[in-house]
């Protein structure tokens, strides 16, 4: 049977963290595994996922300790160690809704064309938001130029696209590759983050903003 490896990014915001995965295990309804990195050094979080992991509430654990590494440091990190036809790639700041992953896996099986898929529509919170352009609706989905990378799954078999060890952007090198992205037609999580403190990830430095450090290998349980 299919199943879907689901990366978890966790940087500080303990109380979302919380709550983000208390949704995944009530309203995640397809076979599933879950990989949480913990970017930096952080005691109360690192307290909380020994717990998850001991209860085998979560599949298996990254501590890249001292300090953050960024999201594209993350993400190669729990990519790993994922075994699923599907990779999701989702920040910790979210909450998700009873069948957000089958829906989205929806998409993927049923729109070949389709490089990666986004659970979330930020038009809908801000209607003036111009990163992306809609540009076809369909029955399962909307398809679009681009999305916001908060949380989007793909098929592993695309992970030969690479790119995926740099950056945060992977879902762009998809578009190369399918020439389309989508995001379910109905929002299947709810982003806590947005317009709060958004900026906690970062990735390199302000020179080099998107190349994250290739050292200090980090913890696996």
């Amino acid at each position: 049977m299919k199943h879907a490896s689901i990366c978890l990014l966790a940087y500080k915001r303990q109380e979302m963290l919380k709550e983000c995965i208390e949704s995944l295990k009530a309203n995640t309804d397809y076979p599933h595994t879950i990989i949480v990195n913990l970017d930096g050094g952080d005691l109360y979080n690192y307290r909380y996922l020994i717990q998850l992991l001991e209860a085998k509430r979560i599949s298996s654990l990254i501590l890249n300790g001292g300090q953050n590494r960024g999201v594209g440091r993350s993400l190669a990190n729990c990519i790993g160690l994922c075994e699923g036809d599907y990779i999701f790639k989702a920040d910790t700041d979210l909450v998700f809704k009873p069948g957000w992953l089958s829906q989205a896996i929806i998409v993927l099986e049923k729109n070949p064309d389709v490089g990666a898929v986004s659970l979330f529509n930020y038009r809908d919170i801000d209607p003036n938001d111009t990163r992306f352009n809609i540009l076809e609706e369909r029955s399962d989905c909307r398809i679009v130029d681009d999305f916001v990378s908060s949380v989007y799954g793909f098929r592993k078999e695309d992970l030969a696209v690479g790119g995926w060890q740099e950056d945060d952007g992977f879902h762009t090198k998809l578009k190369e590759k399918y020439g389309k992205l989508a995001l379910t037609k109905k929002n299947t999580c709810l982003n806590q983050g947005f317009g709060v403190d958004k900026s906690v990830y970062v990735s390199g430095t302000m020179d080099h903003p998107y190349k994250t450090p290739t050292f200090d290998t980090p913890l696996v349980f």
